[in-house]
Formats: structure tokens, C-alpha cells, sequence
């Protein structure tokens, strides 16, 4: 197929073929030499064709108007047959590939069919799954935000209390992994936790603890006699508290249960005292506010009579 091209130095590009017409616009600046060549390509494996110009030497004459019409262009014979064979051979290569593959491409095919049946027959399964990961990372959706509570200090001591008679420092409580969160807990009659949903303490349960012993004895008129400060000055004591229990317990009704050890060390390791706390209160429900009212209630209860108890110890005598 012989194609004649053609362009206009004045702003556009006209090729001519012998079958079809192709309008370009070019940039005047671009050089097209008397051995600039033609050829059609193909936008994609089978897309629409489209004319090309390539090479040209600088050292060869640019094509130029004759009697005020466009330069032409031929392009040689069989121009775009070379893209035909090549989409030929490739198509050819792709035939010779599939057909040594067959066996492993059937493999595959069917893997991934059995694959997707098992998805099709736990598919429940796997959306719980992804339902449980997405609330283990809180990355899910929600309809709202869980209620943040706080935990109550004790109060209501007398204004003659006695200050205590040696500086006293609170590290942070101990406790085993169930208790040191900020879930909110409930524990069944047969032992097992779980959580109160939508619910969760301000802080992790031991800091959120030593935070409001403190403001226990603060509210006993003893600021400045406690501080949360690991390190012991010398002469002074450390309080440490280890929690034991910490949740409503629902049998054989539901119940706040509070429960806490307390020792009095001195900087050179003497015990001045221990002694185990504990305090319960009835849950009006398992609802949060309920069972917040009634941890708040077992709490401020053990709490006072902590402070009291380490008030009265002779600290220093």
C-alpha cells in the first residue's frame, strides 16, 4: 500500500493516502527532511491506526512547498506490514506459552476454584473474623465512641486527722494482666471476664488506682506527706499496693468486688506494716453506670480505710 504525506509549514501537518486522508497539526519548527520516513502504528495490539514520521538526517534538504502546494511524502510499500507480523508472532509466542503451560495453568485454575468455593462456604466465618480484628484494632466502625468513667477518691475524713509522721512515696500498684486495662470488668460465677461494652475507665486500671489514692490521702489533709515518686528519700517509706480483685461479680447477685494488698517499707527494706483491703457493694445492674456507681462506691470505701490505717502506723518512731 503506497501512502503519500503530506504537511503545511504554516501551523498543521496534512498526510495523504491513497485509501484515507490523516490531518495533523505539527509545530512549523519541526523538521521534516526529504528522507524523513512514513509508517502506520497501532495504538495498542488492536487499536486505531495512526500515521508516523521517523529519522531524517539534518545533512539532507528539508521537503519544501512546490507551486504553493504541500510537500509530499511517500511512504514505501507494504508500510505498517512489519507491525502486522509482529502482532502475528507475538500472538503465535502467546499460543506457544499457553500451550506448555497448560497443566500448570490448569492447576492454578482450579486451585484458585476450590479456593473461592471455601471462601463462598465460610464466608460468615471469615466476616466474623475480620469483624473480631477490626475491634481487637479499633479500626472498625462504630456507632459511638465507649462512655469514658473515672474513678471516685475517698473523702469524708475528719478535720483532726494526724498528719503522718514521715515521708511516704506511692509507686504505681501491681497487678496481673486482666486488671491492668482500661476495660471495665465483669467476672461470671464459673470465673471467666469479660468486659462491660461500650464502657472503659479513664486510665489503665493501676494508674487510674494510684492517681486517686493519692488524692485519698491528699483529701486527709496529708499533701505534701505523699507523692508518686518511685525513689525513697532517706528516713522515708514507700506504700505499695497490689491488686487482687477489681470487677463486678454477678453471682449470686451482681456485686462490686475491691480488693488490694497494702505494705509500709522503709528505705532500708523493713516492713512497718500489711494488710489486705477489701469492700464490696451491690450493682443496681451490670449496665456502666450501674456497675461504676457500685465499683466507685466498694473503692472509696477501701480506700479510707487504707489512709486511715496507714495514718495511724508509727512511721519513724
Amino acid at each position: 500500500m503506497e501512502i503519500r504525506a503530506r504537511y503545511i509549514l504554516i501551523g498543521s501537518f496534512t498526510l495523504a493516502v491513497i485509501l484515507a486522508t490523516v490531518s495533523v497539526s505539527l509545530d512549523p519548527t519541526v523538521p521534516i527532511h526529504t528522507d524523513t520516513q512514513v509508517d502506520v502504528t497501532y495504538q495498542g495490539l488492536t487499536g486505531a491506526p495512526a500515521v508516523a514520521l521517523k529519522g531524517g538526517d539534518s545533512n539532507t534538504p528539508r521537503v519544501t512547498s512546490q507551486d504553493g502546494r504541500p510537500p509530499v511524502l511517500l511512504a514505501p510499500p507494504g508500510v505498517g506490514q512489519n507491525l502486522s507480523d509482529s502482532a502475528r508472532a507475538t500472538l503465535h509466542n502467546i499460543d506457544e506459552i499457553l500451550a506448555e503451560n497448560k497443566k500448570p495453568l490448569n492447576t492454578a485454575i482450579t486451585g484458585f476454584s476450590a479456593f473461592a468455593d471455601m471462601l463462598g462456604r465460610n464466608s460468615q466465618r471469615i466476616e466474623d473474623l475480620i469483624g473480631g480484628l477490626q475491634k481487637l484494632t479499633g479500626s472498625g466502625p462504630q456507632s459511638k465512641p465507649p462512655a469514658v468513667y473515672d474513678l471516685a477518691a475517698a473523702t469524708g475524713f475528719p478535720a483532726t486527722i494526724k498528719p503522718l509522721s514521715a515521708k511516704l512515696s506511692l509507686p504505681d500498684p501491681s497487678a496481673i494482666l486482666v486488671f491492668d486495662t482500661q476495660n471495665i470488668l465483669v467476672r461470671a460465677a464459673d470465673g471467666t471476664y469479660s468486659n462491660i461494652e461500650n464502657a472503659k475507665w479513664a486510665d489503665n486500671l493501676p494508674k487510674l488506682m494510684q492517681a486517686r489514692v493519692l488524692q485519698s490521702f491528699e483529701n486527709a489533709q496529708q499533701l505534701g506527706k505523699i507523692d508518686k515518686a518511685n525513689d525513697m528519700a532517706e528516713g522515708g517509706y514507700k506504700l505499695e499496693l497490689g491488686i487482687r480483685n477489681f470487677q463486678i461479680s454477678l453471682s449470686p447477685q451482681p456485686k462490686a468486688v475491691v480488693e488490694f494488698s497494702a505494705r509500709v517499707v522503709s528505705d532500708k527494706g523493713d516492713v512497718a506494716g500489711a494488710r489486705m483491703f477489701n469492700a464490696t457493694a451491690d450493682a443496681k445492674s451490670e449496665q456502666p453506670a450501674d456497675a461504676v456507681a457500685a465499683l466507685n462506691a466498694a473503692f472509696t470505701k477501701a480506700a479510707g480505710d487504707l489512709v486511715n490505717w496507714t495514718v495511724g502506723l508509727k512511721l519513724g518512731g
